[in-house]
């Protein structure tokens, strides 16, 4: 699978190379360690609140697991988890839509 990333550094001239060799150097250590608990925390936390600002209702956050369950099962199997979250709402006044 090809992947593309894309970075962006905001800083002065004057510490331009040592901030391309500290971004070099985060490459090379996300590429040959693991990462740090703390790291899988932080970024769990950023994608959670993430997902929480795109999906302002409930009827988004039901298409969203919705379209996740559906391409996970059309790879080969459910990973996503969606099937829990849906049966951890509560049950409510839910309209198709």
């Amino acid at each position: 699978m090809a992947a593309e990333l894309i970075s962006h550094v905001d800083v002065r001239n004057e510490v331009t190379a040592p901030s391309l060799n500290e971004v070099q150097y985060e490459l090379n250590r996300l590429t040959t360690t693991s990462p740090t608990e703390e790291e899988l925390s932080k970024a769990k936390r950023y994608l959670v609140g993430s997902e929480a600002l795109l999906l302002p209702d409930r009827a988004s956050l039901a298409q969203r697991l919705a379209t996740l369950w559906v391409h996970e099962h059309e790879r080969g199997g459910c990973r996503c988890g969606g099937a829990e979250v849906l049966r951890s709402l509560p049950r409510g006044n839910y309209r198709r839509g």
